[in-house]
């Protein structure tokens, strides 16, 4: 077993029991996490999501998730410095279903110049991307929902629906002019542990990702979303 599938297997959050649902949750998320490139080189633990939908459901370079530290300077992942000269950030700002603000981040490796425009465009025009989707995002984790006695013990099927659709709203809202506004480094810190927020990131995520390979951008290759959120009182 990697160093990374020891963190991954030790990340479980607090939104989800032991049980057979969390460990296929976390066996996806490792087998995904495999995929990642080689240039990443990650200096703190992720927050593993433990919901069957966050991990079934993902597409990106890499787990995702937010650091378990409380440093803000761990906030986001760390790169080599080659890649780090490769690479293009994307950022703007989202509210959690609980209320939190937080700052969503795309961080973009080895894409041409018609990659980059691609993904800042759909970024700027949001609604390219939930046209694209057209709601399948939306029907595929409600399919998970139905398969899943896990997800139905944690809540209706109804309050999930709720959750989705904050996702996609908060995709309509993506605002790439105005960024992380006046979040600060020093303001963030890890995502509040919920089913709530865990449906709500990964499925406002994936519509911006599929969206992105849609239009001729691998999300899985080039892109990996990351998420810090303000510090709680």
């Amino acid at each position: 077993m990697s160093e990374l599938d020891r963190l991954l297997a030790r990340s479980a959050p607090p939104s989800a029991s032991d049980g057979p649902a969390l460990d296929a949750a976390i066996g996806a998320l490792v087998e995904e996490a495999r995929t990642a490139t080689a240039t990443r080189r990650p200096r703190r633990r992720w927050a593993v999501a433990g919901i069957v939908v966050g991990a079934t459901a993902l597409v990106g370079g890499a787990a995702y998730g937010a650091a378990t530290l409380s440093d803000a300077s761990d906030a986001w992942m760390s790169l080599t410095a080659d890649a780090e000269s490769a690479a293009t950030r994307f950022e703007w700002q989202t509210t959690l279903p609980d209320g939190t603000r937080c700052v969503e981040r795309i961080t973009a490796l080895d894409l041409t110049a018609e990659q980059t425009a691609i993904v800042e465009a759909a970024l700027s025009d949001p609604h390219v991307l939930l046209d694209l989707d057209a709601g399948s995002v939306r029907a595929e984790f409600l399919a998970h929902y139905d398969a899943s006695e896990a997800q139905q013990e944690i809540a209706d099927r109804e309050t999930w629906e709720s959750w989705i659709d904050a996702g996609y709203a908060a995709v309509a809202a993506i605002d790439l002019e105005a960024g992380r506004g006046d979040l600060t480094e020093e303001e963030l810190d890890v995502i509040p542990g919920s089913a709530a927020n865990e449906v709500f990131l990964h499925s406002s995520m994936r519509v911006v990702l599929d969206g992105m390979t849609a239009q001729g951008v691998d999300a899985m290759a080039h892109l990996t979303p990351e998420t810090a959120c303000e510090v709680g009182e």
